[in-house]
């Protein structure tokens, strides 16, 4: 009782679904496309190599396209991957943070990935509320720190490191027009509730409870003697 746990938010009033779609897929050469996207620090822990897979077994019918934003020590390692896999792939490298809206609407579906490794399931991407906040339909990993966006309705789920399963969700969003459009709905309905502004309000509300209570467990004639005596 003595803990309050805040966790990570999203400046909901940045993160928008109104970021400019068409003109970074008219860019980028995405248009026609279905385009599954992934922002961050590419790093061993994010285990993109499940994301390329689970794209390199999508239907062909869809033109699956994948599209990283950011950049990182696996960088390599995942444009290497993708060729080997014969993953249309586009990597923008790292983008100033206020142009992140219009990049994240260019995505059709986005992913929140993490590996099998339980030593790991830790994390939670601050990623995956950026998504949500531009209304964009997301995956995410079957990990206890997503949990309560997976409660809420706002992502599908997929097994850590199970490329299989992550194809399967990706393709319901590219397939089911009612899926898309509930993610996307709920999507941004979990981020307004999870902003920065509301942790910061939650904190302060934490701090005032303490107060009160550190008031109320002074002894009357300790108040009335002052700060030393009550110490």
């Amino acid at each position: 009782g003595r803990v309050v746990t805040v966790p990570h938010g999203v400046d909901a009033d940045r993160f928008t679904p109104k970021g400019d779609r068409g003109a970074i897929r008219q860019e980028l050469n995405l248009d026609q496309s279905f385009v599954v996207g992934w922002a961050g620090r590419l790093r061993e822990w994010h285990a993109l190599d499940t994301v390329v897979d689970a794209v390199a077994r999508l239907p062909t019918t869809l033109k699956p396209k994948l599209l990283v934003v950011g950049n990182g020590a696996e960088s390599g390692h995942v444009k290497e991957l993708a060729a080997t896999l014969g993953v249309d792939a586009r990597f923008a490298g790292p983008v100033p943070h206020g142009e992140m809206p219009d990049y994240l609407a260019a995505m059709d579906a986005c992913v929140a990935s993490l590996p099998s490794d339980p030593a790991l399931h830790y994390l939670s991407p601050v990623k995956t509320l950026e998504y949500l906040a531009c209304g964009c339909p997301t995956v995410v990993a079957t990990v206890p720190t997503l949990t309560s966006v997976l409660d809420a309705q706002a992502a599908l789920a997929y097994r850590p490191g199970d490329a299989a399963d992550l194809a399967s969700r990706l393709e319901a969003i590219a397939t089911e027009p009612a899926i898309r459009e509930r993610l996307s709905e709920r999507g941004r309905t979990f981020a307004e509730a999870r902003s920065w502004r509301a942790g910061a309000r939650a904190i302060a509300e934490a701090a005032g409870t303490l107060t009160r209570v550190a008031r109320s467990a002074t002894p009357p004639d300790a108040a009335r003697r002052g700060p030393a005596a009550a110490r």
